[in-house]
């Protein structure tokens, strides 16, 4: 067997790459992105045969469990030895089988389109495997450059506009340096266009971040509405209860660690107050961090999420590939510091043809053309 290593700006570049050097028949081993694009390790005169009874192989039993060491005694350094190479042979086998995988999906041409397209907007890669293995095989090929956009639009949860008119309290939570009290400043702008200052109440539950209070304030300033901040040893309930008459009440939180007291605390007391929250998610965050991030937050049990930070990342496809393993519906995306101009409702079609657009200008010019192909292919 040969193997060899190509790089490449994206998965098609490195895949034309492949087939040039190696010919037709050349089998991709693995790939993962770099500061440069695409690392795609392919080989040719490999032993199919061999490879396809390794991985149809029973696995091996779980081993027995061991009695729990008496005492203090320190772990053993053999066994956390042996625990790193378990880890690293899982991690070389998902690798392999994932590689088997997409092998699998690119014999039917409008798969391996859909791989390449969902590469190309950073589409986390086994998701992009699993959305390739759902669409039909042997389709239309005059659909085959659509189909892969509209399949991602049809499977990107939002939230409908009618449960978002019927939040009365909403908190946004998240970690600290997402854009939550930016966000809420652009929401409490938008209720006081639609109902005006007297029916709108900013709440902060952060007493913690320096100078927190002071931008929330000055924000309560310009739009003219009241704020209370909420002291910890203070019961929700009893403050939301002072502004019964108020038609949107929003609640700016403390962005704190996810194994913190107090970032517990706050969620509970947020779900305990029946109060409805809106995870913020910026999109320009690593995808393991965005999957943290959900995790960290199911405590308050989230209606769904914020998008932010649109305008400060070249793609999102990692943001959208959280969104879409976690099930959690996309409630508004920001794109920018104006109050409220920058805050828009999300629309599954038109994200993933901001998506595609963004994908296509960062590898060369955007052009009428391509917004126009982007958009035919969400219909």
């Amino acid at each position: 067997m040969k193997i060899k290593r190509f790089t490449g700006r994206t998965m098609r570049e490195a895949l034309r790459a492949v087939r040039a050097e190696q010919g037709p028949d050349a089998v991709i081993l693995g790939n993962n992105r770099t500061t440069e694009g695409v690392e795609v390790v392919a080989a040719v005169d490999y032993d199919e045969a061999l490879l396809r009874q390794a991985l149809q192989q029973p696995a091996a039993a779980p081993p027995t469990p061991q009695p729990a060491p008496i005492g203090d005694a320190p772990p053993d350094p053999a066994f956390a030895r042996i625990e790193r190479h378990l880890n690293d042979l899982q991690a070389v086998v998902n690798r392999q089988m994932g590689a088997w995988t997409e092998f699998e999906l690119r014999r039917d041409p409008q798969r391996a389109e859909m791989l390449n397209t969902l590469s190309d907007l950073d589409i986390e890669p086994e998701l992009a495997r699993e959305l390739a293995g759902e669409i039909p095989t042997h389709g239309d090929p005059s659909r085959a450059r659509c189909l892969p956009l509209g399949w991602l639009a049809r499977r990107l949860p939002v939230v409908e506009q009618r449960s978002l008119d019927a939040i009365r309290v909403l908190a946004l939570i998240g970690p600290t340096g997402v854009g939550k009290t930016t966000t809420l400043a652009k929401l409490a702008q938008r209720a006081v266009r639609q109902f005006g200052p007297r029916n709108v109440v900013l709440l902060s539950l952060d007493t913690y971040r320096i100078g927190a209070q002071e931008q929330l304030s000055t924000y309560a300033r310009l739009l003219g509405v009241p704020l209370t901040i909420v002291q910890p040893e203070q019961d929700l309930r009893a403050v939301l209860s002072t502004f019964a008459g108020c038609r949107e009440i929003f609640i700016d939180t403390a962005g704190l660690p996810a194994n913190s007291p107090r970032s517990a605390a706050q969620l509970q007391q947020l779900h305990t107050a029946g109060a409805s929250t809106l995870l913020t998610l910026p999109a320009n965050a690593r995808y393991e961090d965005l999957l943290a991030y959900t995790r960290d937050a199911a405590l308050a049990a989230p209606l769904g999420a914020v998008l932010t930070k649109l305008d400060e990342t070249r793609r999102f496809g990692t943001a959208l590939s959280a969104i879409l393993r976690q099930r959690l519906p996309i409630a508004w995306i920001t794109d920018g510091q104006r109050v409220p101009e920058d805050l828009h409702v999300a629309e599954a079609s038109q994200l993933v043809i901001r998506a595609v657009q963004m994908s296509r200008r960062s590898a060369r010019p955007s052009t009428p053309e391509t917004q126009a192909a982007a958009e035919a292919a969400t219909r």
